[in-house]
């Protein structure tokens, strides 16, 4: 019991970007689960710490342990663990720009993903990652059924913030809108890192569309 809570309490802290209180939590569930031979618990909690180094742009450390994890969980009954460990290597080569090889750990994240929400999550990832290579289209689908999944409003929104700067750079002026328009109505619920990217893809899209004053309002909000 202790061990899942620490892990809500550094989840928790991770989405508000206070990586020494989650870095704490998630260590602390590690030692948990290794106290009690729980090795799901346990490498999740390995996968957390390597989460918020990840945020504090380490990420040569970060990709380091995901992989360490997917070694460490091929096994079927670890397979969910597996998953996550494909995942957040995905999300860090696409942070070195290492588009290819960030496709690849997200589609093997997606494969063996079960669970609807993280499944929505990979998803979403994913979308990232084929934008990033030009498969517009095939990322556009992407983002289009996390939007109108089941799934968790944050990631609901935030496939509607990728979905916007999509609109933007194909100069759909209405869709950018429309998408903006959701956010701002979003914005007292986003967690440090969305509340950024949202004023940095609205910011890049109202300037696009020539409206530089408030663009530069926006980006000015995004960095502080």
């Amino acid at each position: 019991d202790f061990g899942s809570l620490a892990l809500y309490v550094a989840r928790l802290n991770r989405l508000l970007a206070r990586w020494a209180q989650a870095n704490h939590a998630y260590k602390l569930a590690e030692a948990a689960g290794a106290a009690c031979g729980d090795r799901v618990l346990m490498l999740r909690g390995r996968l957390g710490v390597g989460a918020v180094l990840r945020g504090q742009g380490n990420l040569p450390a970060s990709r380091e342990i995901a992989s360490a994890v997917i070694a460490e969980a091929d096994d079927p009954e670890l397979r969910p663990i597996q998953a996550g460990a494909y995942a957040d290597l995905g999300v860090v080569y696409m942070l070195m720009e290492r588009r290819i090889d960030a496709l690849v750990a997200m589609y093997e994240a997606f494969l063996r993903t079960i669970d609807p929400v993280q499944r929505m999550r990979v998803l979403g990832d994913l979308g990232i990652g084929l934008a990033d290579v030009g498969a517009v289209d095939t990322a556009r689908l992407a983002f289009g059924i996390v939007a109108e999944s089941s799934s968790s409003a944050l990631l609901r929104m935030n496939a509607r913030l990728e979905l916007m700067a999509l609109d933007a750079v194909a100069g759909n002026r209405v869709a950018f809108e429309q998408h903006r328009q959701a956010a701002r109505e979003f914005a007292g619920q986003m967690p440090p890192s969305m509340a950024c990217d949202y004023r940095f893809k609205a910011g890049r899209g109202l300037a696009a569309f020539g409206q530089s004053g408030r663009a530069q309002a926006l980006l000015k909000e995004g960095l502080a």
